[in-house]
Parts: C-alpha cells; structure tokens; sequence
C-alpha cells in the first residue's frame, strides 16, 4: 500500500482533480494588471526541473483567457544565453513573473548570482514571484505558495488506515496560498500599500535576512571580539617583555659599572 511518494522539492502542486486547468487562475496576472494597467506584455521565467516545466504547462493553458496579454517564455532549457537574450529585449510595457530558476539546461545548479544578472539586463521592469523565488531579492512580491512539511499528514493517513483499516482518510493535502510582498521594493517602486490586495503580507526581508543570519551574526562577532581580546593580550605581553629586557639591560650595565670600580686600585 503506497500512501505518499517524493516529490521533486522544485516542483509545484498541481490543481487537484474537481479544479481543472480551466479553472485554475494564476492570482499573479491579475495583481500585475491591476498594479500596471498598461501592461501588454508577461515573461515567465521557468527553469529546467520539473516545478519549471509544469509550471509553464499550466500558465499555457491557462493563457487562453488572457487574449490581450502576449506571453513570453524565459526558459533556462533553452540556454542561458538565449534566456538572458530574451529578458534583455522585452519590450518597455512588460512585466516579470519568477517561477523557477534553479537547474540549467545541462542539468548543472545555476549560481545564485544568476538570477540576479538575468533581472539586472532589463531593470526598469516590474518583477513579481509565483513561487517565493526572488523575493527578498529582486521581486516586488506575489500570490505564493504557503510551503509546508507534510510528513504529520502523511503520518496521521497511514495511522488511521491501519487503525480502521479503510482508506476513506487518504486524500491529497492542497497548500494554500498568500500575497507576500517585499517593504523594500514596494518603497523602490513606489506603490503604495492600500493599492495591495486585502490581507496581503508585508514583509521586511532586510530585517528577515538579518533574523535568519542572526545565530551565524552572533559567531562572527564573539569570534571578532575574541581575536581583538587576544591582540590585546599578544600586544600585552610583547610590551612586558619589552619593559622587562630593558630593566634588565640597565641592570646589567650597572653591574659592569660597579664591577669596574670595584677592582680599580685604592
């Protein structure tokens, strides 16, 4: 009996079977017209795992009920190079929608830096995230996913099954999702907070970063005071041994002295 298998941690959820893709609405497009109004064009970046190839399935399929928008596809499968060639010539009334950007088209991690270079070619663009990738970075915010550990589901399914032995508890577990925006780059570009969704989360990113760093912050200080505790400690004794060599020179040269006088002739 097979109640779970892994999932490819790049990977996305996929509707459930009662919400078809007719059905599916990427929030994202929405928040993006209703911020630009004279929006006509939407790249999604989509990298090469399997969250980036289904993620673009969906917002294909879904692109039929948006005839006035044209879709362009950043795609790292096509090539690094032809991906940043493409972001580099979007037109000016453009927006960006970060799916994945994690694996290249040879199957090699992209470096972190990369995704920042790709945005860095066409700056002026607005840049929203669909999956959290780039918030805190480069992306202004989005509708994302809430990202959840659902091993207690998993554990608490397999537990009622081989209590009652049915199988009418095993259900798939859909994560919802939130608006999430960066304080920072709504300030940047400037758009103000009533003009955000309702209930829509503010985040501080510099403050979260800081946060999540902070053990790693408070090592890098006690070690900092520690080597200056230690200089001063070296600098300490190399200026006692400093005194001390030279007390011992002067005695030294008194004793010559007054062993001098002591063996002239009365």
């Amino acid at each position: 009996m097979c109640f779970s298998c892994f999932a490819s941690e790049n990977g996305v959820m996929l509707p459930a079977p009662p919400d078809s893709l007719q059905t599916w609405r990427p929030r994202a497009i929405d928040l993006i017209r209703s911020l630009y109004p004279q929006v006509e064009n939407i790249a999604l970046v989509t990298d090469n795992t399997y969250g980036g190839i289904s993620l673009q399935a969906l917002v294909r399929a879904e692109w039929e009920n948006y005839p006035d928008l044209n879709l362009v596809l950043v795609d790292s499968r096509e090539g690094e190079e032809t991906a940043f060639r493409t972001y580099a010539t979007l037109p000016p009334r453009s927006a960006v929608m970060l799916g994945t950007w994690r694996v290249g088209s040879d199957g090699e991690y992209l470096m972190q830096r990369s995704l920042n270079d790709l945005v860095q070619l066409n700056p002026r663009l607005p840049v929203f995230s669909i999956t959290r990738t780039g918030i805190g970075d480069v992306a202004v915010g989005g509708f994302v996913p809430n990202y959840e550990n659902g091993a207690n589901v998993i554990a608490a399914q397999i537990k009622e099954y081989y209590k009652t032995g049915s199988l009418g508890g095993v259900h798939f577990h859909l994560s919802d999702g939130e608006y999430v925006f960066d304080s920072r780059k709504l300030k940047e570009l400037k758009i103000a907070e009533y003009a955000l969704p309702k209930g829509s989360v503010i985040e501080d990113t510099v403050a979260a970063k800081l946060s999540k760093y902070s053990h790693y912050i408070e090592l890098l200080v006690g070690g900092i005071v520690l080597l200056v505790l230690l200089l001063i400690f070296v600098a300490f004794l190399f200026l006692r041994t400093r005194r001390l060599k030279r007390t011992l020179e002067e005695r030294e040269g008194q004793l010559v002295i007054a062993r001098e006088k002591a063996e002239e002739p009365d």
